[in-house]
């Protein structure tokens, strides 16, 4: 998970895998600031809500001691950065600063706490610009406008139902966001373990599907077009896949058509093979 190992770690952990994460510790200080405000300021409710909570987490999923000795032995460890989702930081820093800048008399002195706070929160932690500026979705589904096209016509061919689709690994990951009743061949933790995750594991499939799948993933991301075709294709139908999308691009094409593919459609730069039971 992100290179951290619970064993070398210890019990500094919990605070490499928020660091890692999350950033930085900035936001991280400002929930724990307004915490401490609520709990010596804030009414019997807040302090309830805000405080309790706080004090509940920092004892169960938080306390380095327990991740340590039990969260690891419940094989957790991979997955630990999820716990973070449910610490509410923004609402808490959110309801804090709102009750300071409130308790402040109107006036500049208002105007001034807000502006303080808002900088703080704004240039404390990192800048929503710096992966660059956002970009607007290419549609109302915000998936990429070839992958829609693509499984048009995919449906257009197949007819109803599910259809099993060898999908590229960036199409694997997200198309049953869009349409369900595509069967991802590649197993979606197979894909993110080849590309070298260490958060995800492979121990629901068994050693054949590994091997099936992994060849297959050798071929469509070009890795090693050095495999026997028989076997790719072997590979194919033992899977059950009957239709393989790659782009038109890809090295990998004309090896999937000679290796006995049959291609149906080329649409918006993507080439749409069959997979036929030989």
């Amino acid at each position: 998970m992100g290179g951290i190992n619970l064993n070398e770690s210890g019990l500094d952990f919990v605070r490499q895998v928020f660091v890692t994460f999350g950033g930085n510790t900035t936001v991280l200080t400002l929930f724990l600031l307004s915490v401490l405000y609520l709990a010596l300021k804030g009414k019997k409710e807040e302090r309830y809500v805000f405080v309790t909570t706080a004090v509940f987490l920092a004892f169960t999923v938080y306390n380095p001691f327990a991740v340590k000795y039990i969260l690891g032995k419940l094989g957790m460890v991979n997955v630990y950065y999820r716990f973070f989702w449910i610490l509410p930081m923004v609402l808490t820093i959110g309801y804090a600063c709102t009750k300071v800048v409130g308790g402040q008399k109107k006036g500049w002195r208002r105007y001034l706490t807000a502006a303080a706070l808002a900088a703080v929160i704004c240039f404390g932690g990192n800048s929503v610009l710096a992966g660059g500026l956002p970009q607007v979705p290419d549609n109302q589904y915000k998936m990429p406008d070839d992958l829609l096209a693509v499984c048009t016509v995919l449906h257009e061919e197949a007819g109803e139902g599910t259809v099993r689709v060898v999908f590229e690994p960036d199409f694997n990951l997200i198309v049953r966001q869009y349409d369900a009743s595509f069967e991802l061949v590649l197993d979606r933790d197979m894909v993110l373990t080849y590309q070298g995750s260490n958060t995800v594991s492979t121990d629901a499939l068994t050693e054949q599907e590994i091997e099936d799948e992994t060849k297959i993933l050798q071929i469509i991301t070009q890795t090693d077009l050095s495999l026997d075709q028989k076997e790719f294709y072997r590979s194919l139908t033992e899977m059950n896949a009957e239709y393989i999308v790659l782009s038109s691009s890809s090295a990998a094409v004309s090896y999937v058509e000679t290796a006995g593919c049959i291609p149906v459609r080329e649409v918006e730069g993507h080439i749409i093979f069959r997979v036929e039971e030989k």
